[in-house]
């Protein structure tokens, strides 16, 4: 999953949220030095990236992906999952996208000090660049191939001209989300720590009594 997924499945607890944010900058298995529920969220990043890599619907969307990309397949449905979510945000969020990015920079900046030195960056700029919110549109992600585009620098060009070839395949990559996403919801909501009992960000109720959780393809309508 990519980086507005990953913010939307800390739900409702600061510490869940910058965790799930943390977790492709945090190495290694001993979190001891984080507090619980920061060192849950970097847990639960974890635990979706590999449940997404095994979902059927996740490798459905990487098989629409060029297969001379095939090693950045994942990369580009990660961003594209992500601009799925921003567009088609009133049907996932229970408050409108800039107000829960404006949430997001605002806890990342208030557990810096808690984050390893190679995030930094990462939390001064978001805010900067309108990073969550600016997911909703092509200039984005466009914007965001080309940040993992100069990170992977051994990537051999695979991501050259990806912006322009993935965009056709926007609505079935929609189609694909709309089916993934509250699996997601459901899988990640069975990984918070105990002490905690999840709900959606901005929503009161439990988590189990929103729509979005009960949701199944069954449910899922045409874009």
């Amino acid at each position: 999953m990519n980086l507005l997924a990953h913010a939307f499945l800390g739900f409702d607890h600061d510490q869940l949220v910058v965790g799930q944010l943390a977790g492709d900058f945090i190495k290694g298995r001993d979190l001891s030095a984080l507090p619980p529920m920061l060192a849950g969220g970097v847990r639960m990043h974890r635990q979706l990236d590999v449940w997404t890599d095994r979902h059927p619907v996740f490798r459905r969307s990487c098989a629409r992906i060029n297969p001379a990309r095939r090693r950045v397949a994942g990369i580009l449905v990660d961003i594209l999952y992500d601009y799925s979510l921003a567009r088609g945000w009133s049907a996932y969020g229970c408050t409108d996208l800039p107000e829960f990015a404006g949430f997001v920079y605002a806890r990342l900046a208030q557990h810096a000090a808690l984050l390893p030195a190679s995030m930094q960056g990462f939390i001064r700029g978001a805010g900067d660049v309108g990073l969550f919110e600016n997911y909703r549109t092509e200039q984005g992600i466009e914007r965001a191939i080309n940040h993992v585009q100069r990170r992977l620098r051994r990537s051999g060009g695979l991501l050259d001209g990806a912006f322009d070839e993935i965009m056709p395949l926007v609505p079935a990559i929609d189609r694909d989300f709309d089916a993934f996403f509250p699996a997601a919801v459901r899988a990640c909501a069975g990984w918070v720590p105990d002490v905690h009992s999840p709900s959606l960000y901005g929503d009161s109720r439990p988590l189990q009594e929103t729509p979005l959780f009960r949701r199944t393809t069954d449910d899922v309508g045409p874009r």
